[in-house]
């Protein structure tokens, strides 16, 4: 290996959650083409609506219907979105204090050029003709001579749910000692690292010992098999990974090695998998094995039951 391994990871996931009190009451309002606040401490209204009041915890006193247009108290520009963002084009973010309320609701402002934000302008909220109970109903905030369409009339949904949709893409860069640890899988070796202290052996390697601080440690080359310290038994499906529900995960210590770690059991029924059993690693065929875990396909008992 000539350096540092860098390759590009994304991560993603979809949840839904129920909602109650005044998060329901602000998103049953934005289904209706309504913004609702709630009446806190001193008569002020907050947006969006809470059930206890900020400072003091106290019960809010009541829901407050407020407009759908306010003031831009204040605001920064996005010249260059990206497919995260809600518009596919400049556009600002907003902190726009709604009439009738006393606080700021940050959203989106549509404008055609940076010079049209202004701290102070007035903006409309332009509603979408199809609404779920979502503040991305509100599609923009847009400058209020402009205009918007009359909303269209849209019920609430019986449930409203809050869906969220995250997406996560990063560079991994492993640094030297994993780099060349990833490396060795490619080429069907596991090395650990080997402290000249403690003589303790970690798998996989780090660029100082954990337990006593002493680097660097030393490439040390280990057996193929080793010993099921303790294990899991997987009954619900894993993203990313088509296996037969359900399967076996273990903390394997290879011969050699002074800690364990976790990987895939399988040609052996979960039931059948213990604490003690010798196993042994089962590689990707050559020209396939790639310079990561996945380089190790799954472990398997060496006498199976």
């Amino acid at each position: 290996m000539n350096g540092p391994l860098r390759a590009p990871h994304s991560i993603g996931f979809t949840y839904a959650r129920s909602v109650g009190g005044a998060t329901e009451r602000f998103l049953r309002g934005l289904a209706s083409a309504e913004i609702w606040g709630s009446r806190a401490a001193g008569g002020r209204v907050v947006v969006p609506p809470v059930d206890h009041e900020p400072t003091t915890g106290a019960a809010t006193a009541a829901f407050v219907r407020v407009g759908d247009a306010g003031v831009v108290r204040s605001w920064t520009w996005v010249a260059h979105p990206t497919p995260q963002h809600p518009l596919p084009r400049p556009f600002a973010f907003a902190l726009v204090e709604l009439d009738g309320a006393d606080t700021s609701l940050l959203h989106v402002v549509e404008a055609d050029a940076e010079d049209e934000m202004v701290t102070g302008l007035r903006v409309r909220a332009d509603w979408r003709a199809q609404r779920v109970g979502s503040v991305l109903d509100i599609r923009a905030f847009v400058r209020e001579e402009r205009g918007a369409a009359e909303p269209a009339p849209s019920e609430a949904p019986d449930e409203i749910e809050v869906v969220s949709d995250v997406r996560l893409q990063y560079t991994f860069e492993p640094g030297l000692a994993l780099s060349s640890f990833f490396g060795a899988l490619a080429e069907q070796r596991i090395e650990g690292g080997l402290c000249g202290t403690c003589e303790r052996v970690y798998v996989p390697p780090h660029a100082r010992c954990p337990a006593c601080g002493t680097g660097p440690m030393q490439p040390v080359v280990l057996a193929h098999t080793g010993t099921v310290e303790s294990f899991a038994v997987v009954h619900l499906p894993v993203p990313g990974m088509d296996l037969d529900l359900p399967f076996a995960w273990g903390w394997i210590r290879l011969d050699g090695a002074d800690v364990p770690f976790a990987h895939l059991l399988a040609e052996v029924a979960p039931h059948d998998v213990r604490v003690g059993q010798r196993v042994e690693a089962v590689w990707v065929p050559d020209g396939d094995r790639p310079a990561s875990w996945e380089a190790i396909r799954y472990f398997r008992p060496v006498d199976p039951a």
